[in-house]
């Protein structure tokens, strides 16, 4: 024989509203993305940003033979203005943390 249930029991132990609040996974104050997600897409744009130049230098060297050297200095150009633009951002972020 299977033991006697009530009717009501299921309803009373786990179906009772909770008394709290909704869990976040930022406390009160703080930005919604973490600072790992805010610069989680900085390496994606380097690569492309140094792909779409060496491409486009490859191709200025072809067409006026230059020998690779207008390769290197796009590269380079955009290495150093995403270098730039890294600690811009982590400059205006450390301002803006409170101390």
């Amino acid at each position: 024989d299977a033991p006697y249930i009530p009717p009501d029991f299921p309803c009373e132990i786990f179906h009772k509203p909770l008394n709290s609040r909704p869990v976040t996974s930022t406390p009160p104050g703080r930005d919604r993305a973490p600072d790992a997600l805010r610069y989680a897409g900085l390496g994606i744009q380097l690569a492309v940003t140094i792909g779409a130049l060496a491409w486009v230098g490859q191709w200025l060297d072809g067409r006026f033979g230059t020998g690779g050297i207008l390769t290197v200095v796009l590269v380079l150009l955009g290495f150093a203005g995403m270098m730039a633009s890294l600690l811009k951002e982590l400059r205006e972020r450390s301002a803006r943390r409170p101390k």
